[in-house]
């Protein structure tokens, strides 16, 4: 008995193949910080790529054109756009590898105007900011960061890894608005009233300024 007790102590002292163990070990936690590392930095490349698609549609969303609902088409047939193989051949491979996805169905265009729909109550502003939310956002999936990780189990409980992308800039007006703000009369109170702190209304309250009686038009070919 004493025999079969010495040699099973010898085992358990014994440290051969422990390198083995550690070399198997470092060796996972490496692959598994590359892979964390590709899909971080992918991600974040992919999310500049994005970046440029919201400013795109808010762009063509901006322009100038006959009336708002044409700018809307226009902003939307833009980003419909970058779904086309053919015009960005570029883009559609890493859009279409399960990876990433750009939800075209959350696309949501705010120029104000007749609606007055802006994203400023999105984005925690009030009436009393003189600068309007204007543009487009939409939602962008970063379906690669949704994985599991030998040693460490999910990355993230959530079932959709993504966040919102948006490109704000002013809307231009349409013709529409330019010959309605062009009338005599109409233009000037539609002057005062273009600065959400009111300081055009009072520029011309001030005494001696005569106010409405020193207004007179002239045309040019802006708005």
């Amino acid at each position: 008995m004493s025999f079969f007790r010495n040699r099973s102590m010898r085992r358990l002292k014994d440290n051969r193949g422990i390198l083995s163990v550690d070399f198997l070990f470092a060796m996972t936690m490496a692959a598994v910080l590359c892979m964390m590392m590709f899909a971080f930095t992918t991600t974040l490349a992919m999310i500049e790529i994005t970046q440029y698609v919201a400013f795109s549609t808010a762009r063509a969303h901006a322009a100038a054109h006959e009336d708002q609902d044409r700018q809307m088409a226009l902003g939307q047939a833009k980003f419909n756009s970058f779904n086309n193989s053919k015009l960005f051949p570029a883009l559609s491979p890493l859009l279409g590898n399960g990876w990433f996805e750009i939800d075209p169905k959350s696309l949501d265009i705010r120029g104000g105007g007749r609606g007055g729909a802006t994203f400023d109550e999105d984005y925690g502003q009030g009436a009393q900011d003189a600068l309007p939310h204007e543009g487009v956002r939409f939602r962008f999936h970063a379906k690669i960061l949704k994985m599991n990780l030998p040693f460490m189990g999910a990355i993230t409980d959530e079932e959709d890894f993504g966040t919102w992308v948006t490109g704000f800039i002013f809307r231009e007006p349409s013709a529409e608005e330019c010959r309605k703000t062009m009338e005599v009369g109409i233009r000037y109170q539609a002057i005062k009233k273009l600065d959400r702190m009111n300081r055009f209304e009072r520029a011309v309250s001030i005494p001696y300024s005569k106010g409405d009686q020193a207004y007179f038009p002239m045309e040019d070919n802006g708005c």
